[in-house]
């Protein structure tokens, strides 16, 4: 019998002050410590279809195994039910936070990724001077 334990979960969520939605991204068979991850900061786009909502973020989060050099393919489209997909709109009508959990086994969390929040989602127009961020940013946000 071959049995694969997964040891690393990645779950996207997108929350504001008083909801919350909590997606599973992937589920990965190695300890946390054994993978790059890295995130491209972007707009989430929602896609609404007969009974299921579609989250999409094109370049989304890349694994790569850190000891074997391998790219781990991760989905870059998360699909819900209609009712989950309504509160996710609902949710980024507004001010709004994406992060992004990587958690172990037992369900502890190893590390916590900010993908958007409010003073991202609200673009200066051009008259406002830009203030430069306080960390660097992937130029497609």
């Amino acid at each position: 019998m071959n049995v694969t334990k997964c040891r690393t979960f990645i779950k996207l969520e997108i929350l504001n002050e008083t909801s919350s939605v909590l997606c599973h991204v992937a589920k990965l068979k190695y300890n946390p410590e054994m993978y790059l991850i890295t995130v491209e900061k972007q707009f989430l786009s929602v896609v609404k279809s007969m009974c299921r909502t579609i989250v999409l973020w094109p370049a989304g989060v890349q694994v790569e195994n850190k000891f074997l050099g391998l790219r781990v393919a991760v989905p870059s489209r998360l699909s819900m039910w209609l009712w989950k997909g309504w509160l996710v709109r609902r949710i980024m009508r507004g001010d709004h936070y994406v992060l992004l959990h990587v958690t172990d086994a037992k369900g502890r969390l190893i590390d916590l990724v900010l993908i958007a929040n409010p003073e991202m989602n609200h673009r200066p127009s051009s008259s406002a001077p830009v203030e430069p961020p306080l960390y660097p940013l992937v130029d497609k946000y």
